[in-house]
């Protein structure tokens, strides 16, 4: 069994800076799910005091995808999933940071799917951009969560009031003979609206993830892109020299951007209004 790709629990910084001697950790707990979708059990270590358990991947019973022992959690695998499970083992059992070796691929990954659950990571050091995707992942799955409990809510509240199964955010829409069609209608403006909304979700993500063929190629972010150019010569000019600030400020100036861009609206760049000068009042001579 190769142990390269591994993680362990990063000491607390309480823990660094005691001089008492580290309490062992407690045994590992699995997770239901986990529980579920691996068999689960001991297998031998290269000695009789090594412990560790082994949760072998179905079709799977010569090799265990992850091995559990007293300190570390060893993946020998680095597929998406075995990677993701391997952090939630982490989280499941109280891990605030952890630690990782391994082929630089796997500690990328591990620190992937480490940042967006909210755990520090060390053994790996990310760039910008990969920052930057992670946190924009972070938001979405944020926003998703908060879409999903808000229609749980509401197919809630319609189960409570004995309403029908699909709920109607808008009025009730009364269909009588005078008007046969009124439910097709709102039908078709509602799926009209949800389109838009897809629609304006993809602008406001090119925007912030494309490539720069790709946003150059959308005729509908020249205004975005002509607002972004803008910004960042105001910013050069105000932060010059200061490479850091300027490209820190630029991506939050991004972001407010495609924020615009994802509730359906456009950006325009604006002619700075003149300012009047004032010329003071002449007090006449008799009045002093």
């Amino acid at each position: 069994m190769s142990e390269e790709n591994s993680i362990a629990q990063a000491p607390r910084a309480a823990e660094r800076d005691a001089s008492q001697e580290t309490v062992p950790q407690a045994a590992f707990s699995i997770p239901d799910d986990l529980a579920k979708r691996y068999e689960i059990r001991a297998i031998e270590g290269r000695s009789e005091t090594e412990r560790r358990v082994g949760l072998f991947a179905p079709g799977n019973v010569q090799t265990p995808a992850l091995e559990i022992s007293n300190e570390r959690i060893v993946a020998n695998r680095d597929d998406r999933e075995t990677v993701e499970n391997l952090v939630k083992l982490a989280r499941h059992n109280g891990w605030e940071g952890i630690s990782v070796d391994g082929s630089p691929e796997f500690r990328k990954a591990v620190w992937q799917a480490a940042a967006r659950s909210g755990l520090e990571v060390n053994g790996y050091e990310p760039s910008f951009a990969e920052r930057e995707a992670v946190e924009r992942q972070r938001r979405e799955e944020a926003e998703r969560e908060r879409k999903d409990a808000e229609r749980l809510r509401k197919d809630g509240k319609a189960e409570k009031d004995g309403e029908a199964e699909i709920v109607v955010e808008a009025a009730e829409i009364a269909i009588d003979a005078a008007s046969p069609n009124a439910f097709s209608e709102f039908l078709a403006s509602r799926d009209k609206a949800q389109a838009a909304e897809r629609e304006s979700e993809k602008l406001a993500d090119l925007f912030l993830g494309g490539t720069h063929e790709q946003r150059q190629a959308e005729p509908r972010l020249a205004n975005a892109l002509e607002a972004e150019a803008e910004m960042r010569r105001h910013l050069e000019a105000a932060f010059e020299g200061n490479d850091q600030r300027i490209e820190a400020v630029s991506q939050e100036g991004r972001q407010m951007i495609s924020d615009v861009l994802r509730r359906g609206l456009d950006v325009s760049v604006r002619e700075p209004t003149p300012v009047r000068q004032i010329e003071p009042i002449q007090t006449n001579q008799m009045e002093r």
